[in-house]
């Protein structure tokens, strides 16, 4: 999967799977040489650690000036949905989201955007057929992620249903389309943010 976008400065980011390291990369345009990549003007980083993976999709978020890059994308050797943001000057870190049952998968097919600074991921839950989305709402907040740092909710569960692409206005809403393969149908759900996320646990 690859995916694009472009940050407040104008330079574009590229998300995409390596299938010969089967790890998830980020490909960032410098504007001058100095870059990692093949082509110098391009910096590129391996962005998945030992989560590993050569199929499934990534989708890229670069909303800051101050440099932050968000990045969803599956990892097939644990089946697991996964996000890693990097903060200028801290490097990349990762960390799952969401997983399946033994055997299935979550995530194969992602969407991310960023609202306010907070990730929200719509994604496939294979071993339901549901369509999910993901909210980041911190450390032992939420009901799942590594330490409960997300709230995941079904959209969704009616047939089976996936292929989400996520995006939100101006006023903060979120739209997410999607496709209904039991029926054959397009379908959008949109929502003020943050009304999908149930209420927070009290500390």
């Amino acid at each position: 999967g690859i995916d694009l976008d472009i940050d407040p400065y104008g330079y574009p980011h590229i998300s995409f799977v390596d299938s010969l390291s089967t790890t998830v990369r980020v490909a960032s345009y410098l504007g001058t040489t100095g870059g990692s990549c093949d082509f110098n003007q391009w910096d590129c980083a391996t962005i998945s650690g030992t989560h590993y993976t050569d199929w499934g999709e990534t989708s890229i978020a670069a909303e800051s000036t101050a440099g932050v890059i968000h990045v969803s994308f599956y990892d097939a050797m644990n089946g697991n949905l996964m996000y890693a943001v990097f903060n200028l000057g801290g490097g990349w870190s990762h960390e799952y989201v969401d997983y399946g049952a033994s055997g299935t998968d979550v995530g194969v097919e992602n969407s991310l955007t960023v609202v306010n600074g907070i990730p929200v991921i719509a994604y496939d839950d294979t071993s339901n057929t549901d369509l999910k989305v993901a909210t980041w709402v911190g450390t032992n907040k939420g009901d799942c992620g590594e330490n409960n740092r997300w709230v995941c909710n079904t959209i969704d569960s009616a047939g089976w249903v996936g292929t989400p692409s996520i995006a939100h206005n101006a006023q903060g809403r979120i739209f997410i389309s999607y496709y209904d393969w039991t029926n054959g149908d397009l379908k959008l759900a949109s929502q003020l943010f943050p009304a999908y996320m149930p209420l927070l646990k009290k500390p």
